[in-house]
Formats: C-alpha cells, sequence, structure tokens
C-alpha cells in the first residue's frame, strides 16, 4: 500500500477513496520548486483530534524548519492555516517525511 500520492498523479482520486474507505490519512506530496515539496494531509473523516493533531505537526515542522534552515520566503504561505495540514520539505526528504508522517497520523488519530 502507498502510504501518500504525488498530487498529479493520475491515481489520485483514487487514493484518496481508498485512504477515506479504510479511515487511513491522505497524503499528497506537490514539488513547489526546485529546492521545496509541499506535504498535505487530510484526516477530516477519520479523527475527531484535528485541532491537537495540527498543532503537533505545527511543532515537529517547525523543529525541522529551524534544523534544516528553510527560508522564510517558504514558509510565510503556511502561517495563516487554521488546521496546520499543509507544509514545506526539502524535495529529497518528501517521500521519507510522507512515509513517517502516514505512521504518526495512524497512530495519533483515535
Amino acid at each position: 500500500m502507498n502510504k501518500f500520492i504525488y498530487k498529479k498523479d493520475q491515481n489520485y482520486t483514487d487514493h484518496w477513496e481508498f485512504c477515506n474507505q479504510n479511515k487511513y490519512p491522505f497524503i499528497t506530496i506537490n514539488h513547489i520548486d526546485n529546492g521545496f515539496s509541499e506535504l498535505f494531509f487530510d484526516i477530516t473523516n477519520i479523527s475527531n483530534k484535528l485541532e491537537d493533531i495540527s498543532n503537533s505537526i505545527k511543532e515537529i515542522s517547525s523543529c525541522y524548519n529551524n534544523f534544516f534552515l528553510v527560508p522564510s520566503y517558504i514558509l510565510e504561505r503556511y502561517e495563516s492555516q487554521y488546521y496546520y495540514f499543509k507544509f514545506p520539505v526539502i524535495n529529497t526528504h518528501a517521500e521519507l517525511i510522507a512515509n513517517q508522517l502516514f505512521d504518526y497520523l495512524l497512530e495519533n488519530i483515535s
């Protein structure tokens, strides 16, 4: 089973339906420029702890951004989210983080 899908993948809708039917987190990777990708996750149909999970992911993402020196021009577009369900990562880290995000969310959504 794929734990994520690329946003422009032709099987995007099928993957969303599979995740929704099986109560799995839906995670996408979208390349935003040569150095960075955006991870997006949707757990709105499977969890009632949206705010707790959002805050947790925001804290993890903040540590990542500080450690990897993600530039502010990348981070600015994510600051105003009510739920922190989208965040940037370095392209070469995207798949690894998406896989781990799936496991983390699955463990924490209930």
